[in-house]
């Protein structure tokens, strides 16, 4: 699959602000405030591919110059100088253990814990773009646009399918793990997976 090309995105927090009176909440407007941020106020790239609010409150804008956290105030870059496997991240995906997932152009595995980054070997290349994560059954599942699948635990890629049929996206669901692909939906129970059902659209 071809990479597409993407329009720049500029990055805007909306700040709501409220005041305090007699212990009371007294909304004094209902207008936004909007402030755009650009490559020379800190981020890696003006072409933004998406944001991510994490579970401690930081902002984080994939770029394809790399990734940039934000606190509130400044930017901190990552990208391959600070040992990304990949400048081009489409979209992150945060574990219950808060580590940062990147999905990334050309397939690499990584993940940010602590600001620190962590690749993954990866048994077999050319797997195409990852394009989805999931949690499940104290696993992570990695999904990609050529149709891989690949079971991570304890850093180590544990199992890995060819479905033969791109990945979309990846929906645990009680005990079975729910995999989209391009043209028929599967599912993997106890690492058996199985065709459910072909569908028309994206649900």
């Amino acid at each position: 699959m071809m990479k597409k090309q993407l329009n720049t995105i500029y990055l805007k927090v909306i700040v709501f602000i409220s005041f305090f009176l007699g212990g009371s909440i007294s909304s004094v407007s209902q207008t936004p405030y909007y402030k755009q941020f650009l490559s020379e106020d800190g981020l890696p790239s003006n072409n933004v591919y998406s944001v991510f609010s994490d579970s401690q409150g930081f902002i984080w804008t994939t770029t394809d110059a790399g990734i940039a956290k934000f606190d509130g105030s400044t930017f901190k870059i990552f990208n391959q100088q600070q040992g990304l496997v990949d400048n081009d991240i489409f979209n992150l995906f945060e574990d219950s253990e808060n580590r940062i997932w990147m999905h990334t152009y050309n397939g690499n595995l990584s993940y940010l814990k602590n600001e620190e980054v962590f690749p993954i070997s990866m048994p077999i290349s050319n797997i195409g773009y990852i394009s989805s994560f999931a949690e499940w059954n104290k696993s992570i599942y990695v999904g990609t646009s050529k149709g891989f699948l690949f079971e991570v635990e304890n850093d180590t890629v544990k199992n890995h399918w060819n479905l033969l049929d791109g990945i979309v996206d990846l929906r645990p669901k009680r005990n079975k793990l729910i995999i989209y692909g391009l043209e028929n939906s599967h599912e993997l129970i106890e690492n058996d997976l199985t065709i459910k059902e072909k569908y028309d659209s994206f649900p």
